[in-house]
């Protein structure tokens, strides 16, 4: 049937459908009118599905443990940013995983311990913060730095406290691994392998300059050995006495009274100086002849020499002299020696090695908890 009303008097008619387009009169007026073809009937609208309600968070971080992807959905792209936080989400996300705003609840934040989603990836998991390599090489650098300052400190602790603590190596190792992860943020196995490397050269410098302090000393006390003879109190008091004594003639006894003088600290006039340069060659003949005179005097001998010296150079301290070789004992007791190399490894006793390998394995794993 189609309805419909009369353009003149708006009376309600209604006609059979195959009197579509046919002229008629209105019933009430007698107005001609056509009828009009009939409307097709209008698609009936869906019905807006109710939105389902969103489940709280850790309700989503219970259905992510329980392995239920068909309740929760991850993005397969990222589609949109929060705007809270900026975080990459899917075109269809109703909350950020990583701040917990809710695009539901009008920008509300959620409660949430849920861990940080990789975007583009269907597994949940915590997303380390990476550092580039820009990030990398300043952390190594100031960790290098670190690593000298805190060095030469320990070396300073060790003259004053005249031994090496090993806990301060261990301490070093770790203050290493903490300015590299803090600084570089980056927990792969090469950055904090580097780490560790840094740790263990800062250690091993400083263990190579105590050997080289200790191996120069040995060496110069060796000199004085070596020429302690030529040098010693007991040789210029010997000469001494030779050139007293009559032994000595000529330039042998001017270069012997000469040399006795400096060495007691005798001042020189400026002429007494220009004959000293002049006769000093006779040391080639006079210092053998001492020697063999020194060697032939028992003890009683010598010390009777020296006495007879320091009576008349009083004011010269003759314990400093003896002092020399005492130190020169005292090193070579400790094992220490003339060998960079040998001392090097002296340095490195078992409790030194057992820090030395937990300063290494400190400075990686901090650096790797920091980073990571």
């Amino acid at each position: 049937m189609i309805k419909f009303r009369c353009n003149n008097c708006q009376k309600k008619i209604g006609v059979k459908v195959e009197y579509a387009g046919r002229a008629i009169k209105c019933p009430s007026c007698e107005t001609r009118l056509t009828v009009p073809q009939p409307q097709p009937a209008p698609s009936p609208v869906p019905a807006e599905a109710p939105a389902a309600d969103l489940p709280d968070l850790a309700g989503l971080a219970a259905l992510e443990a329980a392995a239920e992807p068909t309740q929760v959905r991850t993005a397969e792209a990222p589609g949109r940013q929060c705007p809270a936080c900026g975080f990459g989400l899917a075109k269809t996300a109703v909350l950020c995983t990583n701040c917990g705003y809710s695009f539901m609840k009008g920008g509300q934040k959620l409660d949430t311990k849920i861990a940080k989603a990789e975007v583009g990836g269907g597994d949940s998991g915590r997303t380390p913060t990476v550092g580039g390599a820009g990030r990398m090489a300043l952390g190594l650098t100031a960790a290098s730095a670190v690593g000298v300052v805190s060095c030469i400190v320990w070396l300073l602790i060790m003259l004053f406290a005249g031994a090496e603590l090993g806990l301060l190596a261990w301490g070093i190792g770790g203050l290493i691994g903490l300015t590299a992860g803090l600084i570089g943020r980056n927990p792969s196995p090469i950055y904090c392998g580097l780490t560790a490397g840094i740790a263990a050269v800062s250690i091993l410098g400083a263990k190579a300059v105590v050997a080289g302090v200790v191996t120069l000393g040995v060496m110069g006390l060796g000199l004085i050995e070596d020429w302690g003879i030529i040098s010693s109190l007991e040789h210029h008091a010997v000469m001494l006495q030779m050139a007293e004594d009559g032994e000595l003639t000529g330039t042998e006894a001017e270069y012997a009274q000469f040399e006795a003088r400096t060495f007691f600290g005798d001042e020189l006039t400026d002429a007494e100086y220009a004959r000293y340069d002049e006769v000093y060659d006779a040391w080639e003949t006079v210092d053998p002849m001492v020697v063999e005179r020194t060697a032939a005097m028992s003890e009683a001998e010598q010390e009777a020499a020296v006495a007879a010296a320091s009576a008349q150079y009083s004011h010269l301290d003759f314990d400093t002299l003896r002092a020399d070789q005492s130190e020169l004992d005292e090193f070579t007791a400790g094992g220490m020696s003339d060998s960079f190399g040998g001392n090097f490894v002296a340095t490195f006793g078992l409790l030194d090695l057992l820090f030395f390998g937990l300063a290494i394995a400190t400075a990686y794993s901090v650096a790797y908890k920091q980073g990571a």
